[in-house]
């Protein structure tokens, strides 16, 4: 990981280093592709959304890395499992709806519930400097 205020000198500009980004930036580098990704806040940072991880991520991040579940996971021991998520209205109506494992291959949880802080920040300690010139406390205007 850097952060460094060089010219950019690639072609690939990510703009947010959330799970999008930072997954984005960990696709390019596999490849062994330059790129610049820029984030506005300076990581670990805390983001009130997004908590779960649904089955539909799960097989991106094995893409990337068929052991990247597991590092996270021991990255990031608040990491919990789950099959799902319960909504719940101020009239006390509910709505759950259930995580359905995309590959059924999976020896793990369908989905995961992790705070934004813990998991993001474990993305970001992921990038691949040799690749990634990441920017971070940066606005783009």
């Amino acid at each position: 990981m850097q952060n460094n205020t060089e010219p950019l000198k690639n072609n690939i500009t990510i703009v947010g280093a959330g799970p999008a980004g930072a997954t984005a930036s960990m696709f390019l580098s596999s490849f062994g592709i330059k790129h610049t990704l820029i984030d506005k806040a300076v990581f670990p940072r805390d983001k009130i959304c997004g908590d779960a991880l649904s089955g539909k991520v799960l097989p991106v991040l094995k893409k990337l890395n068929p052991d990247l579940i597991q590092q996270l996971l021991v990255q990031n021991e608040k990491c919990l499992g789950s099959n799902g998520i319960l909504f719940g209205a101020p009239n006390g109506k509910t709505l759950e709806v259930p995580f359905k494992a995309v590959n059924s291959t999976l020896n793990h949880s369908p989905g995961y519930v992790s705070k934004r802080i813990d998991f993001d920040f474990s993305l970001i300690k992921l990038l691949n400097p040799e690749y990634c010139n990441f920017l971070q406390g940066d606005r783009v205007s």
